[in-house]
């Protein structure tokens, strides 16, 4: 047999496949996702009946016959679970007690148990009807948001927090290759005293650059986070480096003779 002089690349023959036999490769997708569909139902009504069994053993204070100080404790060391796993199906088994009409909803799917922490802090008896369908289909961020306008806190805070973690000479790392002498590392300049600061602003830059905001290893993970505090008021938590703090410094500087720095801003 002669080989063809101008064989098709596997890629083209890969496509020249899918074009040929595109119904076959519908009907496994089809198939698959009826599946997956059959596999989610089952995982839905296998988690329903799990918290309908927990939230009776936790009536009936299983849990303290066997030795346990509390339903969460049986959770996290008998049953394995994770703190943060433990917690929301202790939050849905206390809820279910109180409301057991919330099975339902969490067996369909339309009520995540990440959602249910923050519906069992708001609900009540009177509020219970009108609330649920609210936290259908959300996210655990989109439930703290219902909860928030539900229960916003009482004089949320509005102060800016500044961490303070390590000084920024420890976060000096050299190269591997590179070998540093004794004398590549100096005393920083002597910093004034509060008492020879000429403007608030000043003893602020000079607070300012003793914090370190980001560490390379400690912060990597970090991302920004938003907490929901009532209805309207956010609070955004950010990690920023100490670049920004000097433009942030200058622009305090150059507006401080119009805008006074706040007395907690001097704290």
């Amino acid at each position: 047999m002669i080989a063809s002089a101008n064989p098709i690349p596997s890629s083209a023959a890969a496509s020249h496949h899918a074009a040929t036999s595109p119904s076959l490769e519908l009907l496994e997708a089809r198939q698959a996702r009826d599946g997956l569909a059959t596999l989610l139902r089952a995982e839905r009504t296998a988690a329903a009946e799990f918290l309908l069994a927990l939230s009776d053993f936790d009536r009936r204070r299983g849990w303290e016959r066997l030795g346990f100080a509390s339903l969460f404790a049986f959770l996290h060391v008998e049953l394995g679970l994770s703190k943060g796993a433990a917690y929301v199906r202790f939050t849905a088994a206390r809820l279910l007690q109180a409301f057991p009409e919330v099975i339902e909803p969490i067996r369909s799917g339309r009520l995540c148990l990440s959602a249910v922490g923050e519906l069992a802090r708001v609900a009540t008896p009177e509020n219970f009807a009108v609330l649920l369908p609210r936290f259908f289909g959300c996210s655990s961020r989109e439930a703290r948001e219902v909860a928030a306008a539900v229960l916003p806190r009482p004089a949320p805070p509005l102060r800016d927090q500044v961490t303070r973690l390590q000084p920024a000479a420890e976060l000096v790392s050299p190269a591997p290759s590179a070998r540093l002498e004794p004398q590549a590392f100096s005393e920083p300049a002597a910093r004034p005293t509060p008492l020879e600061l000429e403007t608030p602003a000043h003893a602020d830059a000079v607070r300012a650059h003793e914090l370190v905001l980001t560490h390379p290893a400690r912060d990597a993970a970090r991302r920004e986070d938003v907490e929901p505090l009532t209805a309207d008021l956010r609070r955004l938590h950010i990690t920023v480096d100490a670049q920004f703090l000097k433009l942030l410094d200058t622009a305090r500087d150059g507006l401080s003779h119009g805008i006074p720095a706040p007395a907690w801003s001097r704290c």
